[in-house]
């Protein structure tokens, strides 16, 4: 076997899992030319045509699909292999990249990523806010942090904050101008911020617990947002009703200018995972992240609930 076969292979592989000749080298760090180069030198080796090309896409032939099942867990090994003898010997060192909500990011690594980069100088962390549920594995993430029930199978996953509910508040400057509602029927006499999903371009109704049952209630919106944090600057300048979940609440410094509203209907969420593909906790700097958000993180976000 020629000596350049595995890093033939290596490169179809990121080839096969970005589905773009100029995506793989970016993630290879190696220019586009070298990368079709090599696979053309793979294909004319094999005598088999891997890749389709048209103008719009880039599609695995049945040969090309053939290969990269066939050849797939020889190379994680390989990699596996060589990035623990390198963990081994060295520091944890190298780049973790993460999706994580908005949410997440202000109750989870926002009080501690400061101190994580100053204990591991070595790694880089990359974070990324998504409030849309990331394939971790299709988009190249080490990590993602979500609600537990949005999780994908044959994921590890570890508990970072209690299960939490989405509050009603408003300022308290609206609250004596205004009055707050006691009971659902008169929700409806009250402006409702609005938000929207960025991903799904659609309004998220407000969705009430009644006895563990959930009902959506109409209520007018004279705004609408597509940010959470906004929504909180909206409550200050009493535009109405907003949604803040509780434990992000329990965060804020501005906490005892917002009153809250029939908190008996709040409507119940899972707690915030730290999930990632099993062979992540394989690699040192993998292992770091893991450690430090569940032995670090995990205590301090669990008072907030307290």
């Amino acid at each position: 076997m020629q000596k350049n076969y595995y890093q033939q292979l290596m490169i179809f592989h990121t080839i096969a899992k970005t589905k773009n000749i100029s995506a793989a080298a970016r993630q290879l760090e190696i220019s586009v030319a070298a990368v079709s180069k090599s696979l053309q030198m793979l294909e004319q080796h094999l005598g088999l045509a891997l890749i389709q090309r048209t103008t719009r896409k880039l599609t695995l032939t049945e040969a090309g699909e053939k290969l990269v099942q066939q050849t797939s867990t020889a190379i994680n090994q390989i990699e596996d292999s060589l990035n623990n003898l390198q963990s081994w010997a060295n520091p944890p060192a190298g780049t973790v990249r993460m999706t994580l909500s908005q949410l997440a990011f202000y109750l989870v690594l926002q009080p501690h990523y400061a101190e994580f980069c100053q204990q591991y100088p070595q790694i880089q962390l990359e974070l990324s806010i998504d409030n849309a549920v990331v394939d971790i594995v299709e988009q190249h993430f080490d990590f993602g942090i979500r609600f537990g029930h949005s999780i994908e199978e044959g994921m590890i996953a570890h508990q970072l904050t209690t299960p939490m509910q989405e509050g009603l508040f408003v300022s308290k400057r609206y609250a004596q101008q205004y009055g707050i509602p006691t009971t659902l029927e008169e929700l409806s006499s009250h402006p409702l911020i609005g938000h929207r999903f960025i991903t799904h371009n659609r309004i998220n109704p407000l969705t009430v617990n009644i006895q563990g049952i959930e009902k959506q209630i109409q209520m007018k919106s004279q705004l609408i947002l597509n940010d959470t944090e906004m929504v909180l600057d909206a409550i200050l300048q009493d535009f109405g009703i907003g949604r803040i979940f509780d434990l992000r609440y329990q965060q804020l410094a501005q906490r005892d200018q917002l009153v809250p509203v029939l908190p008996q209907y709040w409507r119940q969420f899972p707690a915030l995972y730290l999930y990632y593909f099993p062979r992540q906790q394989q690699l040192k700097r993998a292992k770091a992240v893991i450690d430090f958000l569940f032995l670090n993180c995990q205590t301090k976000c669990n008072t907030l609930s307290k």
